[in-house]
């Protein structure tokens, strides 16, 4: 009786598209509160597929995902979407991996060394992970509320190299751990952020040049957190998405911010970011997916 063999963790659509990218980053959320990872993924995606920047290349196959399947979430027309993809911007040589589903518990540990073991071998050069906590967490609870603050922290793996570009953005790493609740593995208290502490632990002990940005959130509608992730992802990867004076949408959402309140929002978080008045966000166009479009159907 022949044994067939077992699925390989990353799946490419044509076989003989490349396995390794030396200079390229990777970008990924972390299944947290929030989604705030999962939104940001979703309108970079979005907004360099509208440019003709990416393409899906391939999908992850892992026992320890929970396996779903769904229409595609950037296209009527598009092909179905499953919990994990992966696309890739050859323009500003950046894979992303977009995951929709969760890990089963028990197998959280063997997600992480497949996912480890495949970024070693695709040889990226930097890794950008994407994840939240709850916004009590926050080390400065006096941001909370405050638009023109930034709730996003960094955590980076030692081998990471801070970069001009990197120190530009101006983010506050996590404060030292003897100034913070800590739990019995010396790390920060993350309450909310999955499987966040346990992939900085991995990044570390393989040597992975990592860059953790921690949003602080609510559960709820969180595209106010969504944009501010993006908005420093872009002064950082430099994706360039700025055309016209609006972020578009294809169609009003029925959600709970009206166009007017969230273009002010928006204004009011480039302001916290550039310390100007909001003129960058003028500049700047993000193309919202589909799937966004349809949430009150």
């Amino acid at each position: 009786m022949s044994i067939k063999p077992r699925i390989p963790f990353y799946n490419p659509i044509d076989p003989t598209h490349p396995k390794v990218w030396p200079d390229y980053k990777l970008l990924m959320p972390v299944c947290a509160v929030g989604n705030v990872g999962q939104l940001a993924c979703d309108l970079i995606i979005s907004t360099l597929l509208s440019k003709n920047e990416c393409q899906l290349i391939g999908r992850i196959y892992s026992p320890a995902l929970m396996p779903v399947v769904g229409p595609n979430a950037f296209s009527p027309q598009g092909p179905p979407t499953t919990s994990t993809e992966i696309y890739e911007s050859k323009t500003h040589k950046l894979i992303i991996i977009q995951q929709r589903t969760s890990y089963f518990k028990n197998l959280k540990h063997t997600y992480i060394e497949e996912l480890i073991r495949w970024i070693k071998e695709s040889k990226f050069d930097q890794l950008l992970v994407l994840t939240s906590s709850f916004a009590q967490c926050n080390p400065d609870i006096s941001q909370l509320g405050d638009l023109n603050m930034m709730p996003i922290r960094t955590i980076t793996t030692n081998v990471f190299e801070k970069t001009d570009a990197w120190l530009g953005l101006n983010l506050k790493p996590l404060p030292a751990k003897n100034r913070l609740n800590v739990v019995k593995d010396g790390l920060s208290y993350l309450p909310g952020s999955g499987l966040t502490k346990s992939l900085i632990k991995a990044c570390e002990r393989a040597s992975i040049p990592a860059a953790f940005l921690v949003d602080f959130c609510s559960e709820g509608i969180n595209l106010h957190d969504c944009y501010q992730v993006v908005f420093v992802l872009d002064k950082y990867l430099n994706l360039s998405c700025r055309q016209t004076a609006q972020v578009q949408t294809t169609q009003s959402r029925g959600l709970s911010a009206t166009a007017t309140d969230l273009k002010a929002a928006l204004q009011d978080i480039e302001r916290g970011l550039d310390g100007g008045d909001g003129a960058e966000m003028a500049k700047r166009s993000w193309v919202e997916p589909y799937s966004w479009t349809q949430a009150q159907c």
